[in-house]
């Protein structure tokens, strides 16, 4: 029972805050032209609504979603709770990528995909570092996280300290 009503709360909460992402911008636009619109009004409102605003809360519906999936599976994965991509190494490995990439003076298309490459890199080395002792276990890929998140947090600290890029 207890779960149906936190899941009805959550429901509520993702209804009320799309409403709100509709609602709210630039232009005040109230409810009732909220409906119209979303019935297929043709006027501006209609038009900002349609084009603009629904979808951007729905792709934040569908990337908050993803990202708590993904945070479930990693933690059900590794059968940790406190398993993150910052506890991983995944973040640090982005970041990493990110900061060589804007150091190097690389254009601002290629700093998420250098941060996409680094993280996939890290996973690959921590997968690949808790394999050292033969088997992989829970404990040596989380240890593994941590000990290359703090080499690349200071990779990055050195980076930002001696690039004259980012002075």
């Amino acid at each position: 029972m207890r779960t149906i009503g936190v899941l009805a709360l959550l429901v509520a909460a993702l209804v009320l805050s799309a409403t709100a992402g509709i609602l709210v911008g630039a232009v005040a636009i109230g409810p009732g032209d909220v409906l119209a619109a979303l019935f297929g009004s043709n006027d501006v409102n209609g038009t900002i609504i349609r084009e603009l605003r629904l979808p951007r809360v729905l792709g934040a519906a569908l990337v908050g979603g993803s990202l708590a999936t993904a945070g479930a599976l990693l933690q059900g994965l590794l059968r940790n709770p406190l398993a993150d991509p910052f506890v991983t190494g995944t973040s640090a490995g982005a970041t990493l990528a990110a900061v060589v990439a804007i150091v190097l003076g690389l254009a601002a298309p290629f700093v998420p995909i250098a941060a996409f490459a680094g993280a996939l890199i890290t996973v690959t080395l921590v997968w690949r570092l808790a394999r050292l002792g033969g088997g992989t276990t829970v404990l040596t890929v989380l240890l593994a996280g941590v000990v290359l998140t703090s080499f690349a947090g200071a990779v990055v600290t050195f980076l930002l300290v001696s690039s004259d890029r980012l002075a």
